[in-house]
């Protein structure tokens, strides 16, 4: 299990961006990422231990490309991990493509806080724990039924109750998350 960061330096960047672009969950990462000027496309050509990418053209146009072999989840927070770098990185200079880890799995401090904004934006606190009270009668299915409002795997999902505070990690740990 890894470590739970604290995310409230992110939830008010997008909590912000929810309100400025009226996203209603779940997320449309292609959308929000089409309203920023940023091509969205996926690739079956990225080795497959690459999940995506972010790079500036020489245009200056920036462009997310998310390996298409993997999961649609997984998709979906690779493109939200890929837009966090467009969000937080000043910008690249264009041509130059996002810098990959050293070694496979190894997760920079940037790659840190963007899978922390990714996170936040594709599963706001707010409006999970929202949702969250809402299917309270349910607590069998509650984090399918949250995972599946919120368009994330059960796991992201699970993880993201855990640092919100929704559930306890002892839970979490009984689930193998």
């Amino acid at each position: 299990m890894g470590d739970y960061y604290d995310m409230s330096e992110y939830e008010p960047l997008a909590r912000f961006i929810w309100r400025e672009h009226n996203i209603e969950p779940p997320l449309d990462v292609r959308g929000l990422c089409g309203e920023l000027d940023i091509t969205l496309e996926r690739s079956y050509d990225l080795p497959a231990d690459v999940d995506g990418l972010y790079m500036v053209s020489q245009a200056g146009c920036p462009r997310i490309v998310i390996n298409a072999i993997k999961p649609v989840m997984r998709q979906r927070f690779s493109a939200a991990h890929e837009l966090a770098h467009h969000i937080l990185t000043p910008s690249p200079s264009p041509g130059v493509e996002c810098r990959l880890p050293a070694l496979p799995h190894s997760k920079t401090k940037e790659d840190v806080k963007c899978d922390q904004l990714a996170a936040c934006l594709l599963m706001p606190a707010h409006l999970v724990a929202d949702e969250f009270k809402r299917v309270k009668d349910n607590p069998t299915c509650r984090v399918a039924i949250l995972a599946n409002r919120f368009q994330v795997s059960r796991a992201a999902m699970y993880r993201r109750l855990c640092e919100i505070g929704l559930i306890t990690q002892y839970r979490l740990n009984r689930y193998g998350l």
